[in-house]
């Protein structure tokens, strides 16, 4: 994946601010998913309002090991994630461009952020890709 911002999704930043997301010790479980649907950082809030690539030949929406750090100087929350692998196994999957996260322990699913690759990327069977999230994914200021 090449290196990319992750935008934040309006709502997230509602959602944040009333409580709706827990991270820390008791943190809500972060998910990530694939998509060829443009998102809209303004109008679209949970994740079925932006439609993922069809879970086939090894690709699979799956948890993402996060965690949130706070810089006690300034006051900031970052989001950290860890890299996520996908193999294409018994045929491709894809095409995809846009990289989205959100909280599955939210009733509604409801979106984090997103990235834009950039451009339609399709894993061929026997190939990989490696989602690099950079750290921070995103703050909270």
């Amino acid at each position: 994946m090449p290196e990319t911002n992750f935008v934040k999704f309006k709502s997230f930043i509602s959602g944040f601010a009333k409580g709706e997301h827990c991270f820390g010790e008791y943190s809500d479980v972060i998910k990530v998913y694939l998509s060829n649907t443009a998102p809209s950082a303004g109008e679209d809030t949970v994740k079925s309002d932006i439609p993922g690539i069809t879970e086939q030949n090894g690709y699979h929406g799956s948890d993402l090991v996060v965690s949130w750090d706070i810089d006690s100087e300034s006051g900031v929350a970052m989001l950290l994630a860890n890299d996520v692998v996908y193999m294409a196994s018994g045929g491709s999957f894809g095409p995809f461009r846009y990289v989205i996260l959100y909280n599955d322990s939210h009733e509604d699913d409801a979106l984090i952020c997103f990235a834009d690759l950039g451009e339609e990327i399709t894993v061929q069977s026997g190939d990989g890709i490696l989602l690099t999230f950079p750290s921070p994914v995103l703050t909270v200021e």
